[in-house]
């Protein structure tokens, strides 16, 4: 054995010093030689393989249409939106939020269908038909977003364009610059490849193949999830903002740099119009500031000691006289309030609402105004946007259109305060709201002749909303995932969510889904009795359903137990089930 291993050590002593012979016969020359040869053919390889791409990437663009967004994709193969164009063919697209895109109404209720029943109606069926409308909103997007599917679209030589941007730049925490600052690279340089990657056309092929897949794949789940048995509800986490970081300030400048970003993407869309001679309307900011009070207020900086006693004293005496409806008094105890903090958002929604009790109308919506503006994490449009608007307005620049969604909406609201019959949240028109949406928008088709002359427009046959609505097909089974929806929408905003689900309970009584989602939000409203009557119920008749429920609230599930073996219904037996 020892033998074995010396010599194989000296066969590799051997070799080392042929190795080391070589080197010095030869030089580092031959060696450096030998890797610049591979390099210069990998050098090759990259450029003809570059050159190729290239030259297939021409030619992909002299025979096909460029790609866009995913979802832009999937919009265009949903709405079979063809490249070539009739001869009298006029192509209106939409773009925007989740306003422009339906957001809980979708697809039965948009915009797009309701300016296509209004054309129908005051222009004829012949005339109207030629009028195509394709939407193109999406919810969550932002200006950049929008920005770029339009400009990715003109492709197919749209005659009109109508944009809403208006908030979600500004209340979308995950827009802002500081949070997208704290982004890891590796995350910015992915963004920044799928972007790239978008850009080719070749590539696009294969993209709009995959996108065609995906769409029969989301059809073939929507189905299931559609057919999919009765369940209970259990609460989704959403990612929650640090108050630390997170807060949000009109006056800072990252809300400037907001606004920069937002206006210069509204000024890029408008060039970009020009550029291609397409005229383009803006749909101005909407936004109800009843029902629903600041978000997050806060105190002004320096706020302490005697001051902020002071301060918590007047403000409690002013709820309980807001409580006991004594609007009057709680109104002068709200304005005292201010004067020693008058950034505290919520102090202004009590005030218009005192005001608005007491008739006090243009003075109410002063105050509902302010306190948007001074809600620390913004749910609504910021006036800066209404007043970017109006300015440009202003400038009439040529083939630019604008329509004053929150005056529009107003003229149709009580004492021009925008209620739950137009906008069903902070901003989201209502069916109604939508229609009036789309009304606005035929009423500015008519009065600049965008469509056809005066003359063809027969505005006395104009249906009735509510007749046009049946057209809809709002079936009950849709409504009642609209008020499901509606509820899980609205978040920390319990009153509404509860009115939203009575309805869908309404609909379908025995549905567990509902019921067992209503029963969670009377527990998160501190309202147990109404909770723990409901969960007893469904204890009773569906526990073989609560199962991860149960797993995942254990002290909930020992409350309703005790409640129901020692509350109103005492001595009840649970059915077999998961305990």
């Amino acid at each position: 054995m020892k033998g074995k291993t010396a010599k194989l050590s000296l066969n590799f002593k051997l070799k080392l010093k042929l190795l080391r012979f070589k080197f010095s016969v030869y030089g580092i020359g031959t060696y450096l030689n030998f890797i610049k040869k591979i390099l210069d053919y990998l050098a090759f390889l990259i450029i003809v393989i570059t050159f190729s791409l290239l030259l297939i990437e021409g030619v992909t663009r002299l025979f096909a249409q460029p790609a866009s967004y995913d979802f832009i994709e999937r919009r265009i193969i949903e709405q079979d939106l063809p490249v070539k164009k009739a001869k009298d063919e006029y192509r209106i697209f939409l773009f925007g939020e989740s306003t422009m895109h339906g957001h809980i109404y979708y697809p039965k209720s948009t915009i797009d269908k309701w300016l296509k029943m209004y054309l129908e109606n005051v222009l004829g069926p012949q005339d109207a038909k030629r009028v195509r409308v394709y939407n193109f909103g999406r919810l969550g997007a932002t200006s950049e977003f929008i920005k770029q599917a339009f400009d990715e679209t003109l492709y197919y030589k749209p005659d009109l364009v109508v944009i809403y941007s208006a908030h979600n730049d500004f209340t979308i925490l995950e827009e802002r610059p500081s949070y997208l600052e704290r982004r890891p690279l590796i995350e910015r340089l992915d963004v920044g490849f799928k972007l790239w990657i978008k850009k080719s056309t070749f590539i696009g092929l294969f993209r709009k193949v995959s996108v065609a897949v995906k769409i029969k794949k989301k059809k073939k789940k929507e189905e299931a999830e559609a057919a999919a048995p009765d369940s209970w509800y259990i609460e989704e986490k959403l990612k929650k903002y640090d108050p630390k970081k997170d807060l949000f300030y009109y006056e800072s400048q990252e809300a400037k740099r907001l606004e920069k970003r937002w206006q210069g993407n509204i000024e890029r869309m408008i060039a970009s119009a020009w550029k291609k001679k397409v005229p383009i309307v803006f749909l101005t900011a909407l936004s109800k500031y009843k029902e629903f009070e600041p978000f997050e207020s806060a105190h002004r900086p320096g706020l302490a000691g005697a001051q902020l006693q002071q301060w918590t004293m007047i403000r409690d005496q002013a709820e309980a006289e807001f409580k006991n409806k004594n609007y009057e008094s709680a109104a002068k105890l709200y304005e005292s309030s201010l004067s020693l903090d008058p950034d505290y958002a919520l102090v202004y929604f009590r005030l218009g609402e005192c005001l608005e009790k007491l008739q006090q109308y243009p003075k109410a919506k002063e105050y509902y105004v302010q306190a948007n503006e001074k809600d620390r994490f913004p749910l609504r449009s910021p006036q800066a946007v209404y007043a970017a608007y109006a300015r440009l307005e202003e400038r009439h620049l040529p083939g630019v259109y604008f329509i004053d969604t929150q005056k529009a909406f107003e003229n149709f609201s009580p004492f021009q305060i925008v209620d739950s019959s137009l906008v069903i949240d902070t901003v989201h028109p209502s069916i109604k709201g939508q229609s009036l949406m789309a009304l606005e928008i035929a009423k500015l088709l008519y009065e600049e002749n965008l469509v056809a002359s005066k003359d063809r427009w027969q505005w006395a046959k104009l249906e009735r909303f509510e007749d046009l609505e049946k057209k809809l097909d709002l079936t009950d089974e849709f409504m009642f995932n609209v008020y499901l929806e509606g509820a899980r929408y609205v978040g920390s905003y319990l009153d509404k969510a509860v009115e939203d689900l009575e309805r869908a309970v309404k609909i379908k009584p025995d549905s567990v889904l509902a019921r067992s989602q209503l029963a969670w939000v009377y527990w998160k409203k501190g309202e147990k009795e109404a909770a723990l009557t409901i969960y007893q119920e469904l204890y009773k008749t569906h526990l073989d359903l609560a199962g991860a429920f149960q797993k995942k609230y254990p002290e909930i599930d020992a409350e309703i137990k005790k409640y129901i073996y020692n509350g109103p219904s005492g001595g009840a037996t649970l059915p077999d089930g998961p305990s």
